[in-house]
């Protein structure tokens, strides 16, 4: 006999439904503890309905099936997830309420994932110049290096507690990067235009990212790896306890020693989060609070 949780899986997203069974056995109290349950491990791993072939995207679940395992905020998704139009623009009504998150055909993106996977970016690119940013909140401070030093050595990297010690390649608008960028099938929305968007690539290594920072508004799509994100709404009356205790931290050392007191002390009580992967796009509105945890070796996206 299946559970209600688990009928809703046969119903809809399959990994969705898996998330929220767990988060809500979690909150609830089931035979969950200290470990996954087996029909929830069993879909984590399968997803055949909706994942290609691809050994880059199955690796990506694999690598952040261990995260999730390993990380107990890992396993929660607690953002809306809503069909594209089909046959029209997201409506910018949509584009203006909350984080959400939705189903995209993996080959719609297949020629830039391709470009991407890590032996053809070396490749291409490997004595190309880039500038990996400091992985702290402020992300002021850059390093010069080739294509081929960041990916052969940074993305490899045990992650540091220290955010500055920690680099990500993010916001390279240089000649070089034109046909990566120009490959990228853009959302389908009024003002993704090529004319109106900025588009910029992004890579990092396991555990890496940016700690909780805003901006304006964007897409984002992951093409190799795994991005977790956290949010906080631009009111919310968490958002400095949450701004001066991730000082110094690494977006994954913020969730592992300041996240649960900050959680009892009711600071946490409108973060929402969920882990994007390939086959996915996020979107979030202007000045939503986030931090950002890569769960892949090798994570690749677009912004």
């Amino acid at each position: 006999r299946f559970s209600a949780c688990q009928v809703r899986v046969m119903r809809t997203s399959m990994r969705a439904a898996a998330m929220l069974c767990l988060s809500l056995e979690s909150l609830y109290g089931s035979a969950l503890h200290n470990s996954t349950p087996a029909w929830a491990e069993e879909l984590w791993r399968a997803r055949s309905w909706s994942v290609s072939m691809d050994p880059n995207v199955h690796s990506a679940w694999d690598a952040a099936s261990r995260l999730w395992q390993q990380e107990p905020w890992s396993k929660s998704c607690t953002l809306e997830r809503v069909d594209l139009p089909s046959d029209a623009l997201l409506d910018q009504g949509m584009l203006g309420i909350a984080p959400f998150i939705a189903a995209v055909p993996l080959e719609r993106n297949q020629r830039l994932r391709d470009m991407l996977q890590r032996l053809e970016l070396v490749t291409a690119m490997g004595n190309a110049t880039c500038t990996p940013t400091a992985a702290s909140s402020d992300r002021g401070d850059t390093e010069m290096m080739t294509v081929a030093e960041y990916v052969e050595d940074w993305l490899s990297r045990e992650v540091s507690r220290n955010a500055s010690e920690n680099r990500y390649i993010f916001g390279e608008f240089g000649e070089e990067w034109g046909p990566y960028r120009d490959a990228y099938v853009l959302p389908p929305c009024e003002r993704c235009t090529r004319d109106l968007v900025a588009v910029t690539i992004g890579l990092g290594g396991l555990h890496s990212g940016a700690p909780w920072h805003g901006h304006g508004a964007a897409f984002v799509e992951v093409l190799h790896g795994a991005k977790h994100f956290s949010f906080l709404p631009p009111s919310d009356p968490g958002k400095k306890a949450v701004d001066v205790s991730v000082r110094g931290l690494s977006q994954l050392h913020w969730h592992r020693e300041k996240r649960e007191k900050l959680a009892r002390e009711g600071y946490l009580t409108g973060l929402i989060e969920c882990t994007v992967f390939p086959g996915e796009l996020l979107f979030f509105p202007p000045n939503w609070l986030h931090g950002v945890t890569n769960a892949g070796q090798h994570t690749a996206f677009v912004s």
